[in-house]
């Protein structure tokens, strides 16, 4: 079975909560969770070992392009998807692919714009 681990982006403060940093009783959500952006772990990870979770921007080499495809992990349809805004491009993601952790949509949200 998969492993359900998810990482948390604090709003309020721009950074990635620490695990271990804050408890809480996830079925008793209120306001005070409204600056939390939860990001779930794919199950995944990338070619240096490192998780990939949602908001993770990936770098794709595998594809006969002029260049890199570099994409926003998202979970679409069912599977969890890189998806290249540019272009409108997407691969599906699995094991077996050299992937390449680039970034996340919060700490270079630039790279959405590449």
């Amino acid at each position: 079975m998969r492993e359900f681990k998810f990482r948390i982006w604090d709003n309020r403060y721009n950074r990635f909560i620490r695990p271990g940093e804050m408890a809480f009783d996830i079925f008793k959500f209120d306001k005070f969770f409204d600056h939390f952006v939860f990001q779930q772990y794919t199950g995944l990870k990338d070619k240096n070992g490192k998780e990939i979770y949602e908001g993770d921007f990936i770098k794709y080499e595998g594809m006969s392009l002029e260049y890199p495809f570099i994409g926003v992990v998202k979970f679409q349809d069912c599977a969890y998807v890189a998806f290249e805004e540019y272009t409108g491009c997407r691969i599906q993601l699995g094991a077996g692919l050299k992937l390449e952790i680039v970034g996340n949509v919060f700490e270079n949200p630039k790279l959405s714009k590449s």
